[in-house]
């Protein structure tokens, strides 16, 4: 904020909203980080079903305790996948709630770049004036 800021509520609104959006930066960031987490934990889960079978040499309750492994195993996969799911569902909340912190801190910002142009316009319109009263009076002064 300058020190003679022409619109400080505007220029505090526009600070508050450039925190909103660098807080639902953060925050997408850590659900993209869990989103991969869980996708790699999916892929080891489906990895681990995938290599857990039988052969015919063991004996029936050896494939038996293979078989509910792979079944509990295969259950774990399925909710992870249900995990992950609502975790991708989060990840595009905070990309839109990101989006829109971006569109509100773009438009207060448009609006604060405004205000400070015209405020600089009147600022530089009042020098003029009073360097064309000096000149006048100069020239005035001159002349007598």
């Amino acid at each position: 904020m300058k020190p003679h800021d022409p619109a400080p509520s505007l220029s505090r609104l526009a600070a508050l909203r450039e925190r909103e959006v660098e807080r639902r930066q953060t925050e997408l960031a850590q659900q993209l980080a869990d989103a991969e987490r869980r996708r790699r934990n999916q892929e080891r889960l489906d990895q681990l079903w995938r290599t857990s079978t039988t052969t015919g040499t063991l004996t029936p309750q050896l494939s038996l305790n293979c078989a509910n492994y792979k079944q509990t195993v295969l259950e774990l996969a399925d909710r992870h996948r249900d995990d992950l799911s609502r975790q991708e569902q989060a990840v595009d909340q905070a990309r839109l709630a990101l989006l829109t912190a971006t569109r509100r801190h773009g438009a207060i910002d448009q609006v604060l770049t405004l205000r400070l142009q015209e405020h600089d316009r009147v600022l530089r319109s009042a020098e003029q004036k009073r360097q064309d009263e000096i000149a006048r009076q100069s020239w005035l002064r001159r002349g007598t």
